[in-house]
């Protein structure tokens, strides 16, 4: 029986991907190695659900048409770069996002749904980010953290203090070791699984608020995660679901 690498994710609009395609570049440009995001692979996962054959698949596709019917679409704003770090192969940098009711409610719904269908997730912190990029190095006389901290800034026009003190509402100390829903990490037989709301709500794009406006996103996708013949990993949506609690409510 055909086994698939699965995570659940909303996926990003063409604006978000030119936005972070420009981090990106902006950190391409001060390390010294690399392994950067396809912008066509930029995403926010939601569950990682590791490798799953065809049984496996129909449940999750269940899980998450059963959260998309009770939950209300996910306004998503961008927030700080941030790291988590490896002993080995090199760092992770990302782009963190605002945690918002709506994020939590459908990440921990979709826990909920998936349980109930026998996909049961590790017991990990979700941390909403978008991976820019893998196996990174500073340079030599740089910080990986301080120099995130300063793209941000430069990027923002926000203060770097203010941006490394907090990510979704915890201490910038605590976000560095590795999360539950990284899809490309090692595999898991039990992957991730939610946390208690990470903060309070933050608005955004506010005259007191120079943080870009919240992007509306409302569907949510079933992806795998497979390398074609080409040879490029790929992340693939396998079935998309339109975020309607809203309506049904």
């Amino acid at each position: 029986m055909a086994v698939k690498r699965l995570f659940i994710a909303l996926t990003c609009t063409d604006a978000e991907r030119a936005e972070l395609a420009r981090d990106q570049a902006a950190l391409l440009a001060r390390v010294r190695k690399v392994h950067p995001t396809a912008a066509g692979n930029f995403h926010l996962t939601l569950a990682f659900l590791g490798m799953q054959d065809e049984d496996g698949e129909r449940a999750a596709a269940e899980a998450v048409a059963a959260a998309a019917r009770t939950c209300e679409p996910v306004p998503l704003a961008l927030g700080p770069l941030g790291t988590f770090h490896h002993r080995h192969g090199g760092d992770v940098v990302w782009r963190g996002v605002a945690a918002t009711p709506e994020l939590n409610r459908l990440q921990r719904t979709l826990v909920r749904e998936l349980a109930q269908r026998g996909i049961e997730l590790e017991a990990r912190p979700f941390i909403g980010h978008i991976t820019l990029a893998r196996s990174v190095r500073a340079n030599k006389d740089d910080d990986l953290d301080r120099l995130c901290a300063e793209l941000t800034s430069q990027l923002s026009g926000q203060p770097a203090g203010e941006l490394s003190d907090h990510l979704a509402g915890r201490p910038a100390s605590e976000l560095t070791s590795r999360p539950a829903s990284e899809p490309s990490g090692p595999l898991s037989s039990r992957p991730a699984i939610e946390s208690p709301d990470l903060c309070d709500p933050a608005s955004s794009g506010s005259a007191s608020d120079p943080r870009p406006p919240a992007t509306l996103h409302t569907d949510v996708s079933l992806m795998w995660s497979h390398r074609p013949e080409d040879g490029a990993l790929t992340y693939t949506p396998i079935a998309t679901f339109a975020l309607d609690g809203a309506a049904a409510s």
